[in-house]
């Protein structure tokens, strides 16, 4: 198998995304207006739907650290999401 692991899983990847969303919008009003906190998590989750391609198979259901990446690569789209909006790393972090 190869990445088409992760695009056949896609729309259930970004239903995911959706249901954990709250985990982003309160880390994120801390820092940031509510009223761009969606423009952000949209974004976020438009990034993440571009990365699942680009993220490697590393054996899908059989290893146990699927979900790890997969989550980094959540975590990777909002990242580029923020920096583009000109928050700082510390910020971010």
């Amino acid at each position: 198998m190869n990445n088409n692991y992760y695009i056949s899983a896609g729309k259930k990847l970004l239903l995911r995304f959706d249901r954990n969303s709250d985990r982003f919008r309160n880390a994120l009003k801390f820092y940031i207006k509510d009223q761009d906190i969606d423009e952000i998590v949209n974004k976020s989750k438009q990034e993440f739907e571009s990365l699942i391609p680009e993220i490697p198979y590393i054996g899908g259901n059989s290893d146990r650290y699927t979900k790890d990446l997969i989550y980094c690569t959540v975590l990777l789209a909002v990242y580029k999401v923020l920096k583009r909006k000109r928050y700082n790393t510390d910020m971010i972090g």
